[in-house]
């Protein structure tokens, strides 16, 4: 019995964090927290976010890339704008 103070029967004890965590499942080093009964569905929304944006930034960057391939002039005219005053062009890109 590695923890001073009562436990509930499922927890387990966390050498990470030196803790006793309920229904313990894993320590997470990104986090630094250990994910048990009462942060499940914290950690559940972190993956389900973490996939949402990944795979928002990869249709993102599959339209620009697209555009920029279909749309050549339109692409070539937008680099060449004073927004962007660098001497680039698309085929920096491509």
């Amino acid at each position: 019995d590695l923890c001073a103070h009562a436990v509930s029967r499922g927890s387990k004890h966390c050498r990470s964090c030196d803790k006793c965590v309920a229904h313990f499942d894993h320590h997470c080093r990104w986090l630094n927290n250990c994910v048990g009964s009462k942060n499940y569905a914290p950690f559940f929304l972190l993956l389900c976010s973490t996939l949402t944006l990944t795979v928002a930034q990869l249709c993102a960057g599959a339209y620009l890339t697209h555009w920029a391939v279909t749309e050549k002039d339109e692409a070539d005219a937008l680099l060449r704008s004073s927004r962007y005053p660098t001497k680039i062009n698309r085929n920096h890109f491509l």
